[in-house]
């Protein structure tokens, strides 16, 4: 007999390892942080239920089952709650749990049924999919929803791990309810195997989520802190000990200049590290010394900003590493006073990986994502902007096509051939028509096409050329039927 390419007992002591240095991991930010945001405790006990919680279930066989399956599902269940109502209290948006109380409640009892009365793992999975659907759900709509606008940009990494829990949970709900289940857990198919590994991967993305949070609010708490205690040198002094270690411990890049001349006078690690400079190199040089600013015009903009408001939120610029390297960034920036002269903290983030992550969405949400083209949002859009700057003289050639015979192609070769013969009609539009032209798919075997022209002729020739392009495709594709 082969051997299973995902043992379920592996996965879950896979995922009990996993959650175990989550917790260690949740446990270090509590303890950093429970001064400053006491509620993060129902976090850290989440944690910890999570770990108990999996440690149970895997012991299965070999301690009663009333502990191992319903013990150990009910705490994993109720830890959730916790992190939950410990949300909303970290970001004041606390609500009555009654709802939920009674959830967990029918949980357990409908777990110790399935496990007592009527044993059958397919349910206990269904409703221990639907309780972390139920619960998801509400986390995720908190942090990407009810969240206040100036918070939205710190909480959207961990509402966007908890939609992916709405989205593994609704998975394993579907394939519960209608691919054959087994008797015993550990003796799972690879379906169940993946969905566990799933709810590993979105924990661990979870908690380096939760942990951008925290730094998110410690940036900008760093900023006003700064401002109100570096008031006077004995305040300074005073308070020294604190602002270096959240200034050290800070992700971001954080910088001190003397606001006449843009002299460096203090930063952090992640500062040195981000530019690629050591201390020596920084400290006692201009920001312009050093060349950090891709563009010397933001420097002033930036300036600007602070002389007029004297602080500065989200400014998004490019910036220069010592290696030449050109990166973009968002700045965040506070005018205060260090011995009775006036001094910037600066808040460098590197920008590097949401921007790419912005553009790889702008991509996606405006091209189609079988053919590559404009759908027809994106195609709207852009068809009314270049309508709107269409010199007098020029005209607009609207060309709108369709595929002949999809449905049969589909009918006789599958629907993978009627997408490929998509595909294929989508090059030979990017191929027969100009860069400057429009090309977008309407939806199912529509497409269309803007294309400026000087005159009729014009017209003509695109069609001609088109019709070129699509004979000579249809002689080279080797495909068992014409586009």
């Amino acid at each position: 007999m082969g051997v299973p390419l995902l043992d379920m007992r592996t996965v879950f002591i896979s995922y009990v390892l996993t959650t175990g240095l989550c917790a260690v991991f949740m446990t270090s930010l509590w303890l950093q942080n429970k001064q400053r945001s006491p509620e993060i405790v129902l976090w850290f006990v989440d944690y910890l239920m999570q770990v108990v919680g999996l440690v149970l279930i895997v012991a299965r066989g070999t301690i009663p089952d009333f502990l191992s399956i319903v013990g150990g599902n009910v705490l994993v269940i109720l830890g959730t709650i916790l992190l939950y109502v410990g949300l909303q209290r970290y970001l004041g948006k606390e609500t009555r749990q009654l709802h939920n109380w009674i959830m967990l409640a029918a949980f357990a009892v409908v777990h110790t049924y399935f496990t007592f009365a009527d044993p059958s793992l397919r349910m206990r999975n269904v409703n221990s999919s639907a309780a972390l659907f139920f619960i998801a759900v509400q986390c995720a709509w908190l942090l990407l929803n009810r969240a206040d606008a100036e918070d939205l940009p710190a909480t959207r990494p961990a509402g966007i791990a908890f939609a992916g829990f709405c989205a593994a949970g609704g998975f394993h709900l579907v394939t519960n309810l209608t691919v054959p289940s087994v008797h015993e857990l550990f003796d799972s198919g690879i379906l169940d195997s993946a969905a566990v590994i799933t709810y590993q991967i979105f924990f661990v993305a979870l908690t380096f989520g939760l942990f951008l949070l925290v730094s998110r609010r410690l940036s900008g708490e760093l900023a006003h802190d700064i401002a109100e205690r570096m008031k006077a040198e004995e305040a300074l002094r005073k308070s020294e000990q604190k602002f270096a270690a959240a200034f050290q411990t800070v992700p971001d890049g954080v910088v001190i200049t003397w606001r006449s001349d843009g002299t460096i006078i203090e930063a952090n690690q992640a500062c040195f590290d981000m530019l690629g400079f050591t201390k020596g190199e920084e400290i006692g040089k201009t920001t312009l010394d050093l060349g950090i600013w891709n563009d010397p015009s933001d420097r002033n903009r930036y300036l600007e900003q602070l002389a007029s408001t004297g602080h500065v939120v989200d400014f998004n610029c490019m910036l220069r590493r010592k290696s030449g390297e050109v990166f973009p960034c968002v700045v965040s920036g506070e005018v205060l006073e260090v011995g009775g002269r006036e001094a910037l903290l600066t808040v460098i983030h590197d920008a590097t990986a949401s921007k790419e992550a912005e553009a790889r969405l702008r991509e996606l949400s405006d091209h189609d994502p079988l053919t590559s083209v404009l759908n027809y949002r994106a195609f709207y859009e852009l068809a009314c902007e270049r309508l709107a700057q269409m010199p007098s003289d020029s005209r607009a050639a609207l060309v709108f096509m369709d595929l002949d015979g999809l449905k049969e192609i589909n009918d006789e070769f599958g629907h993978p051939a009627g997408d490929q013969a998509l595909v294929v009609f989508a090059d030979v539009l990017r191929t027969a028509f100009r860069d400057s032209d429009v090309i977008a798919r309407m939806g199912g075997d529509e497409f269309v096409v803007l294309a400026m022209t000087r005159g009729s002729g014009d017209d003509d020739a695109l069609l001609t050329r088109f019709h070129e392009k699509l004979a000579q495709s249809n002689a080279a594709s080797g495909l068992p039927f014409e586009v």
